[in-house]
């Protein structure tokens, strides 16, 4: 699988060396900016609430990610980034009565699995992850469901325009 990074890659660059100035970068910033509101266990938390977002922003990501959307997971001192697309919707309504909608998404959290998965769920909450196999036995059952609606909208024009329906 092929990954992509949007780590700087400038001369010297160190994720570690950047973490490890941030303690005393985000004290001087607290201080200088809402002097007020300054302590130093304040600057102490936002430095370490800092830490999980500074290594999604820097983790190797793949090219279906959606800018932003990757979520930083610490446990017990072990990081890892659970990878996410972007968000795919389609809505049936009609106009009347609750909509249903429909949203998929590509997904890894390699704390849960070892391969992406594709979330598909409705607008209720309902949903399922899909692998491979499965995602293609679900795109089968919904191009079947796009035939049978397509023969049902037949029905429906029939009737309109006063034919048998």
């Amino acid at each position: 699988m092929t990954q992509q990074t949007i780590t700087p890659q400038g001369a010297g660059f160190s994720l570690d060396r950047l973490i490890a100035a941030l303690p005393e970068v985000v004290d001087v910033a607290l201080k200088e900016a809402v002097p007020e509101q300054y302590t130093p266990e304040k600057a102490a938390r936002i430095a370490t609430d800092m830490v999980p977002r500074l290594h999604a922003l820097a983790a190797v990501h793949y090219p279906w990610c959606e800018s932003g959307a990757c979520i930083a997971h610490e446990d017990e001192g072990q990081m890892w980034v659970e990878h996410l697309g972007a968000l795919h919707h389609a809505v049936l309504t009609d106009g009347l009565s609750d909509p249903v909608g429909l949203v998929a998404q590509i997904g890894f959290d390699p704390e849960a699995t070892d391969f992406p998965t594709v979330h598909v769920w409705e607008s209720r909450g309902n949903c399922s992850n899909l692998d491979g196999p499965a995602l293609e036995a679900a795109i089968g059952r919904l191009e079947e469901l796009v035939g049978t609606l397509r023969q049902l909208h037949g029905h429906l024009t029939a009737f309109q325009l006063g034919g048998a329906a």
